[in-house]
């Protein structure tokens, strides 16, 4: 995997859950157990983004995740400027070999930020769902793309939640390459406390 030079990014933004913030560079994860659940947490944690004026994108499947898409583009965050959200496949670069996979995501996140500074944006918020990089792909792939984000979150002005099934048997070992790990079992929106083990 590639090296990075060392991050010179500071500041924070608001996670979207209760009171909690979150330093530009962090990556966290969440567990889910259901689409419903999923999209409890992909809400707030996109609309705080949005009304923090930040450019926000949802790295996804969309063959096996139409229905959060869906649900996004739907969203109404009550703020102009809506084209702030965009939505990526996932598979646009998972199919590579894994140096060009790495630079595939490298640039398109590096891109996503010139959007967001051409458009006076300070920041880059993006959501994964690498539930479907598992499905597709398997554990081993999916550790290696997080080891990737965590070389490159720190050099950017970025915060990543990525999110996947709860699953016992992959929970720990996904866990281990996150800096947190968002705490919130239900699926109801009032009950992200904004704790974070």
């Amino acid at each position: 995997m590639s090296n990075f030079p060392a991050s010179t990014v500071c500041g924070v933004v608001p996670s979207g859950f209760g009171q909690t913030s979150l330093a530009l560079g962090e990556h966290l994860c969440h567990f889910y157990c259901s689409i419903e659940h999923h999209l409890c947490t992909l809400t707030p944690f996109v609309k705080a983004g949005i009304h923090n004026h930040e450019q926000c994108l949802f790295i996804s499947d969309r063959q096996l995740r139409q229905q959060q898409i869906d649900w996004l583009n739907a969203l109404d965050f009550g703020v102009p400027g809506q084209s702030r959200l965009e939505i990526v496949a996932i598979d646009s670069f998972l199919p590579l070999a894994e140096e060009q996979a790495w630079i595939r995501m490298q640039t398109l996140l590096t891109e996503q930020m010139q959007v967001a500074r051409q458009s006076g944006l300070s920041s880059l918020r993006v959501a994964i769902d690498m539930a479907s990089v598992i499905e597709r792909m398997g554990l081993n792939k999916a550790l290696q793309i997080e080891e990737f984000l965590n070389d490159l979150a720190p050099t950017l002005p970025i915060v990543l939640l990525c999110g996947y099934y709860f699953d016992p048997r992959t929970m720990l070992a996904l866990a281990r390459v996150h800096g947190k790990v968002l705490n919130a079992i239900s699926a109801q929106p009032n009950n992200h406390q904004g704790l974070w083990e």
